[in-house]
């Protein structure tokens, strides 16, 4: 629609983003749609397994995979401060935590190296999910903390309205 497209903040990230939903998580529930809203030229999303996961290994791309396991390192650690990322793929998982653990465990994914955010953080999402801690956040929430930790650290400039000016999107 003409009349909202211009409320719609449109954001560029520094990174691609490739988002793998799992099509038994409903559309009304996923947050990844978002994050395809606000920076439709920088975020994929692939209904597994109606849509093929792209073969990464045969990707140009420094390619992660961001998911919290023992393998997983640090954002910091994944991108050291200063250095220049250009060709830079982030990969989430949108789906409950048990169908996202399969998902990790899968050939598509499962030789990627994993990174994890090292600071605990609570959600703020509304509808978390039972019986997992308040710690585990909602697919945007993360993307939201990892881009910020990435531009921080890569030092880079880019559209973000988020480090511009705050507002409550609610």
């Amino acid at each position: 629609m003409p009349c909202t497209e211009e409320l719609i903040p449109h954001v560029e990230l520094p990174v691609a983003i490739d988002i793998i939903k799992d099509i038994r998580e409903h559309d009304g529930k996923s947050t990844a749609v978002h994050a395809k809203v606000i920076a439709k030229d920088f975020v994929t999303i692939y209904d597994h397994p109606k849509q093929k996961i792209p073969d990464y290994s045969k990707s140009e791309a420094k390619t992660f995979l961001v998911f919290p396991d023992d393998s997983a390192i640090s954002i910091n650690e994944a991108f050291p401060i200063g250095k220049s990322y250009e060709k830079s793929r982030i990969i989430f998982i949108d789906a409950t935590w048990k169908q996202a653990r399969q998902l990790a465990k899968s050939p598509f994914l499962s030789y990627l190296p994993r990174i994890k955010l090292s600071l605990q953080t609570q959600t703020l999402y509304w509808r978390y999910q039972t019986g997992e801690s308040d710690s585990n956040l909602a697919t945007i929430e993360v993307l939201v903390l990892l881009i910020l930790i990435y531009l921080v650290r890569s030092l880079r400039i880019f559209n973000f309205p988020i480090l511009v000016k705050p507002r409550n999107y609610e």
